[in-house]
């Protein structure tokens, strides 16, 4: 045999022996542990709540609420309303209790159906049209029970005064951990009616034509507690 044919013997080899150890390396078994160290990702970890009692920060919580004319396609008045002071307790790591007061004469529209007269409807919300802040100048949440679903979401429940009247509501929230601080993110949906609301209302109206103003309105909490 010359030396051209056990040359080109021994690269096929080479080759052959090559490709079989990267095809092994290839159909490496996934073990548990490699399962684990995935899950363990900062990206799915959730951070234990830390006991404790946390004011909500008037300066980083936001409430936004939204109301719409149901007769009149996509209008939808935006805006927000301040907070006045709150509170949230941690007890073994699990939200206990909870309350905020909210102050009604900061209601104000940053957008209409009619994409204007902000200030207009602002001023028109405070009336006794709607919910008379010189008689009721602030609105309450307390918390009578949060129970867990599952992750950081939690169920809501509790008693809410506006106008003076109180009902018993339930929400889904979730509550979670960042920065050393509590955060709080859900949405309340409410009847106005229930509270005595009466303006636009086809509860207490009938003759409104296309100005009828929806029962529902709509409360977003963005809420920011610290220790």
């Amino acid at each position: 045999m010359n030396n051209n044919i056990l040359i080109s013997i021994l690269v096929i080899i080479v080759v052959v022996v090559g490709l079989v150890f990267l095809s092994n390396n290839s159909k490496k078994k996934v073990t548990l542990n490699d399962v684990n160290e995935v899950e363990k990702t900062p990206e799915k970890q959730s951070v234990s709540l830390l006991d404790g009692t946390y004011s909500f920060s008037m300066n980083e919580s936001q409430i936004q609420w939204e109301g719409k004319k149901t007769l009149v396609k996509d209008w939808v008045d935006i805006g927000f309303v301040s907070l006045v002071s709150g509170d949230i307790s941690i007890v073994n790591k699990t939200p206990s209790s909870g309350k905020i007061t909210i102050d009604m004469n900061s209601i104000s529209a940053t957008k209409t159906g009619a994409n204007s007269g902000e200030d207009k409807l602002s001023m028109h919300l405070k009336s006794a049209d709607f919910f008379d802040t010189t008689l009721y100048p602030t609105g309450e949440f307390k918390v009578s029970s949060i129970s867990l679903i599952e992750n950081n979401n939690y169920k809501v429940t509790g008693d809410i005064k506006i106008k003076g009247i109180t009902k018993i509501i339930e929400f889904p929230a979730s509550i979670y951990m960042k920065d050393n601080k509590i955060l709080v993110d859900g949405e309340i949906t409410l009847n106005r009616a229930d509270f005595n609301v009466r303006y636009g209302s086809k509860s207490f109206f009938n003759d409104l034509g296309d100005k009828v103003i929806d029962d529902n309105f709509i409360l977003r909490l963005k809420l920011v507690a610290i220790k």
